[in-house]
């Protein structure tokens, strides 16, 4: 059942492939699946307990590829006030898979993204203002689609003083070339677009008096032909990524690709930290 749920999640876009012979792009070619729950860490660093959202929704084997994973990890001890604690977090994990032959695929933890389930009023940069940026219109006659990540250098004014996008993921296969310009298209239409964008600085806690704030925003462009549900796989081509020559290297390290669209993040502010390298796979 796993095997098929995969391949068709990459059928479309190896279809795609062929038809435009784009045979280096092919070997790029992975599927996604996002995985949420929620995650209780005790003092130590370890898993107390968690869960998985509608795990009879997900693909056969994906739940016990996930929780055979989720036993080894090992986290930061969470502290609030210096004072070791145990935290619940909301968890959201992207799965990639990618075929080796007609009958095997390779698994593995791709991303990991761990929030608090609340946060109070004025600890952390909130959105004020966010439009959306244009479609490229290039893109949209492609039927071009993908998700942008964004890092955003909050002023004290909570303006932005500077964007990067920081990896561009496609959802589309054509040529090693056109996958260049379509990244370019819907990294300088996100750019565009957030420069004009509004936050609410932090008003509390450790972070209110710093020069400037650095901020993850995941931007999708989707035409509402390829809209993920929760529990299929997605054919999708990983980006290069790119730093933001701003932030701390600590704490740009993990993968945004768990993140949801359109979801502001403060760097810094991402719940608990995984200690346990990703990577295993099956």
């Amino acid at each position: 059942m796993m095997r098929t749920w995969m391949a068709m999640g990459l059928l479309v876009f190896s279809a795609l492939a062929q038809a435009q012979g784009a045979g280096a792009v092919r070997k790029q070619l992975e599927a996604s699946l996002l995985v949420h729950g929620e995650i209780t860490v005790d003092e130590r660093g370890e898993i107390a307990e968690y869960t998985l959202k509608d795990p009879d929704k997900l693909p056969a084997g994906v739940e016990t590829f996930v929780r055979r994973n989720l036993d080894g990890w090992t986290f930061e001890p969470p502290k609030v006030d210096g004072k070791p604690v145990s935290l619940r977090n909301n968890m959201s994990l992207l799965l990639v898979a990618k075929k080796l032959d007609d009958d095997n695929f390779l698994m593995r933890i791709q991303a990991t993204s761990f929030y608090p389930q609340s946060t109070e009023e004025g600890y952390e940069v909130a959105s004020r203002k966010m439009d959306p940026p244009r479609y490229p219109r290039a893109a949209a006659q492609g039927g071009a689609q993908g998700t942008v990540y964004l890092i955003v250098k909050v002023g004290r004014d909570g303006n932005v003083q500077d964007v990067v996008a920081e990896q561009v993921n496609l959802r589309v296969v054509t040529t090693e070339n056109m996958m260049v310009k379509l990244r370019e298209m819907f990294a300088q239409a996100s750019i565009t677009a957030a420069r004009k964008w509004q936050f609410t600085p932090p008003t509390r806690g450790d972070d209110v008096d710093a020069e400037f704030w650095s901020v993850r925003v995941p931007v999708d462009f989707n035409m509402g032909t390829q809209r993920q549900s929760y529990g299929r796989w997605m054919g999708y081509i990983p980006g290069p990524k790119e730093k933001a020559a701003w932030v701390d290297p600590d704490l740009a390290e993990t993968s945004p690709e768990a993140m949801a669209a359109g979801q502001p993040r403060q760097l810094g502010k991402d719940g608990l930290r995984l200690l346990t390298p990703l990577g295993s796979g099956s």
